[in-house]
């Protein structure tokens, strides 16, 4: 019992550094829909928003948001273009050992630019969006995982977290 408590309390200490990644400014520019592409041995579902967010480092270390950024979201599933900060509406995909790759769509990668500043980020769907895990060009990589597992793989949705790309 103790120690269900206490992974219970690592995934909600997990949750909130999170949330304190993102950033809190409102997005006003309206939500984007994906185009969908090859969904072949996937089954996606209803679309979910997802922010993506460009940030670069300040003088003093910390994340600068910068907005109005042109970026572009591809993967092998559906493309979408957008500025930052926006959200896009990407489908969830069922999970099952019935669908290819137990249901996982490929990743994505967002290539964004504008005002002198490029980044990209490439980042895998998660299940419930606990794990996550995103790369940048210039071979940072930032992973949070939680260990929430539950036995509940094959009933929660595969979808993508919220990007922020690093740009330079």
């Amino acid at each position: 019992m103790i120690a269900h408590g206490r992974q219970f309390f690592g995934v909600i200490c997990t949750l909130l550094v999170m949330s304190a990644c993102q950033s809190t400014s409102k997005i006003a520019n309206p939500d984007v829909q994906a185009t969908m592409r090859n969904t072949a041995g996937l089954q996606p579902l209803q679309s979910a928003p997802l922010p993506v967010r460009t940030y670069q480092i300040g003088d003093n270390g910390k994340k600068v948001a910068v907005d109005g950024l042109k970026c572009k979201l591809r993967s092998a599933q559906f493309s979408a273009d957008l500025v930052t900060p926006q959200r896009v509406k990407l489908p969830v995909f069922a999970a099952g050992t019935r669908f290819r790759n137990n249901g996982r769509p490929d990743p994505l990668t967002v290539r964004c630019q504008g005002k002198g500043l490029s980044g990209t980020a490439t980042v895998s769907a998660t299940q419930g969006n606990v794990r996550s895990s995103q790369s940048y060009q210039n071979g940072n990589s930032v992973t949070l995982t939680s260990g929430l597992d539950l036995g509940l793989t094959s009933s929660v949705a595969w979808s993508f977290p919220p990007l922020s790309i690093l740009v330079e």
